[in-house]
Parts: structure tokens; C-alpha cells; sequence
């Protein structure tokens, strides 16, 4: 994967988009603005699952795992072709990738937006690599566990409000089994 974004680095446009794609996930953001659509779209449920969901997932990747691991991020350019934050916190895993997994697997239950979703979700997670924030293999396992975090809040919390136990048994369905 690294040859890949060796050839795609240093071209003006492909550094643009990244770059901005970059920036514009940073601390969630543009997860929570297409959470917030969702609201604006009449799917409340839907919009404050994504977005508190968006939360624990930070909190789990960013305060939880990378203190666990404290990886250093690649050293390759120290100098940046656009403005860009440079953490402190470790590569591993990579918070970017996390977080747009989380959202794509969330957000992309039962709309018809999910492609959209689905092709910011990549462009955010490779342009942590582009941009040399992260290793290939941060990524792949912050995706990864956004992935894992997202399948877990849509069981947890269905939209359709009948919860599920974690090993797929409909919750309500058993209490009227019991009653």
C-alpha cells in the first residue's frame, strides 16, 4: 500500500483532496455534520445514535487503545504541503480510520446515502497514510475496530427499537416467550 501513496504524493490535486479530506474528519467533524443531516432528514433516532455512538467510539479509540499501544507515527515529511494538525497522541490505531468506519456501518443503515458514505469513509481513512500520519496497518486496524464499534451500537441500539442481545436474540421477542 505504501508505493501506492508514494506515486499519488507530490501531485498538487491528489494533495488537495487528502489533505482536505484530512482535515475535514479531524476530531470527528465531518461524521458528526452527516449525523446531524440525518436529524435535518427526519431521522432523529438515527442522527443521535450516530453522533452519541461517534462519542464512545472516540473515547474507546483515542482515550482507550492508543494509550495502550503508543506507536510512533511515520517520520517521513516532517513538512506538510497544506496546513495540518499534528497529533500527539500514537498512530495505533488510526482515530481517523476508526471513527469513519464507525460512521459508514451506522450511518448507512437503511439510507440510501451510504455510498456517499462509504467513499468518504475510504478517502478519510487512506488520506491518514497520504498525508503520513499513520502506517498502513493503523489504519486497517483502526477501521477495523470502527467497523466492530458500529456493528456494535446498530445490535445494541436497532433503529427499529427492538433491541438485541449482543448474540442476536431479539430481547423483546424473549421476554414474550417468558410472559
Amino acid at each position: 500500500m505504501e508505493p501506492l501513496a508514494e506515486r499519488l504524493r507530490g501531485h498538487t490535486v491528489m494533495d488537495a483532496i487528502f489533505y482536505a479530506a484530512s482535515g475535514a474528519a479531524e476530531h470527528g467533524a465531518v461524521w458528526q455534520l452527516l449525523s446531524w443531516s440525518q436529524w435535518w432528514r427526519g431521522k432523529r433516532t438515527a442522527a443521535l445514535r450516530a453522533s452519541g455512538g461517534l462519542a464512545a467510539e472516540s473515547l474507546v479509540v483515542n482515550g482507550l487503545l492508543k494509550s495502550l499501544t503508543r506507536r510512533s507515527r511515520p517520520t517521513g515529511q516532517l513538512e506538510h504541503r497544506f496546513p495540518l494538525r499534528r497529533p500527539v497522541t500514537g498512530s495505533f490505531p488510526s482515530g481517523h480510520a476508526s471513527s469513519a468506519a464507525f460512521a459508514v456501518v451506522v450511518l448507512a443503515e437503511s439510507d440510501p446515502l451510504w455510498p456517499v458514505y462509504l467513499a468518504a469513509g475510504c478517502l478519510v481513512a487512506w488520506s491518514r497514510v497520504h498525508v503520513r500520519l499513520h502506517h498502513p496497518s493503523d489504519v486497517l486496524a483502526g477501521a477495523a475496530v470502527g467497523t466492530l464499534l458500529g456493528a456494535l451500537v446498530r445490535t445494541l441500539f436497532p433503529l427499529d427499537g427492538r433491541a438485541r442481545r449482543p448474540d442476536g436474540i431479539d430481547r423483546q421477542a424473549e421476554g414474550l416467550e417468558q410472559a
